[in-house]
């Protein structure tokens, strides 16, 4: 990583990285949500997500209950946004049907046609949320992106509070 890129670009360590110590004190001050985000996008830990998935839910359900969404029975549509929210937010172009497989079990996947990657389109993301596309479009589209701007919003702060701290 290079202290002056919001990237954090991986750098060849004899070239001045940093080392562990020093970006854990460019953390200071950060949520254990922004920590959690930055650490699973440029860290590479697969098992950091776990505070942004609950601050997440805790906000998806908030805007549900404020604003009165209704969700058919049996269906749990805001859960399945807040798992896509983190999908797009921290692996934008892996397929979301398949996780980047290319196949779902041993079925290759339509959706990126087995390349794994793709960028998810409204009717990809009304497919893994669970309904039609036209609902999606229509009601459920811009309480997804509510949700995915939450996560944004989680990471810009944090690397605000990175780059400053690395000066």
């Amino acid at each position: 990583m290079t202290p002056g890129s919001p990237k954090l670009e991986k750098v060849d360590p004899a070239h001045g990285a940093i080392k562990q110590s020093d970006v854990a004190g460019a953390c200071q001050g950060m949520t254990r949500c922004e920590y959690a985000i930055l650490t699973y996008k440029y860290g590479e830990d697969r098992k950091a997500l776990r505070p942004v998935y609950f601050r997440l839910y805790d906000v998806a359900y908030k805007l549900a209950a404020r604003e009165g969404w209704q969700v058919p029975e049996g269906r749990d549509y805001v859960a399945r946004m807040v798992k896509l929210a983190v999908h797009d937010l921290c692996d934008p172009n892996v397929c979301v049907m398949c996780r980047g497989n290319g196949a779902i079990g041993h079925v290759h996947c339509e959706v990126c046609d087995g390349k794994g990657r793709k960028r998810p389109s409204d009717m990809d993301r009304a497919r893994f949320i669970g309904m039609n596309r036209a609902g999606f479009s229509r009601i459920w589209k811009g309480r997804y992106e509510a949700i995915y701007q939450a996560g944004a919003n989680i990471e810009s702060r944090g690397l605000e509070k990175l780059a400053r701290n690395m000066r």
